[in-house]
C-alpha cells in the first residue's frame, strides 16, 4: 500500500474530526444564543403587555402567552416582600435574600441551575408561582399594580 495514501487518509480523518468537533461547539453556541434571544424577546413582550394592561381601566384583564425556551427550566413570578415557598415555588434563603434586596418579581431558572432576576415595573404576583412550559398567564389591572396569575 502507498505510504502517501495512508498519510492522506489519516490527515483527512484528523481534519474531519476537527471540523466535526468545532462544528458541534459552534452549533451548541448558536442554540444557546437562540435560546437567550427567545427569552429576551419574551421578557420584552411581557414588559410591553404589562404596560398596556396598566394603562387600561381598573379591573381590566388581558391574557399573555408566555413561551419558555428549552434551555430554561422555569420562570417564577414572586412577591418580593414575601418570597416564601408555597404553591409550586420552592426557594432557598439565598434566593429570598437576593429577591428582597433587589426587588425582583420574576426569576428565570436555567437548566444549568443558574438564575436571573428581573424587576418588571407595575407587576405584582397575586401569589408565588412558577411556569415550566408554554402557558397563558392573566394580567389584571388592580389600580396601582398589574396582578399576574396563571390563566
Amino acid at each position: 500500500m502507498n505510504v502517501g495514501l495512508i498519510f492522506g487518509i489519516i490527515f483527512a480523518a484528523v481534519i474531519i474530526g476537527f471540523l466535526l468537533f468545532f462544528g458541534f461547539v459552534y452549533l451548541s453556541d448558536m442554540m444557546n444564543f437562540n435560546c437567550e434571544a427567545i427569552l429576551r424577546d419574551q421578557i420584552i413582550k411581557l414588559r410591553e403587555q404589562v404596560g398596556k394592561t396598566f394603562r387600561l381601566s381598573l379591573g381590566a384583564s388581558q391574557e399573555f402567552e408566555l413561551l419558555i425556551p428549552q434551555c430554561i427550566e422555569k420562570i417564577c413570578f414572586i412577591n418580593p416582600e414575601d418570597p416564601s415557598s408555597y404553591g409550586n415555588w420552592q426557594t432557598s434563603n439565598a434566593i429570598n435574600i437576593i429577591v428582597k434586596s433587589y426587588g425582583y418579581n420574576m426569576i428565570v431558572f436555567s437548566k444549568d441551575q443558574t438564575f436571573d432576576g428581573h424587576k418588571i415595573d407595575n407587576l405584582a404576583a397575586e401569589y408565588n408561582f412558577c411556569i415550566h412550559s408554554k402557558e397563558t398567564i392573566l394580567l389584571k389591572n388592580d389600580g396601582p399594580l398589574v396582578m399576574v396569575k396563571p390563566a
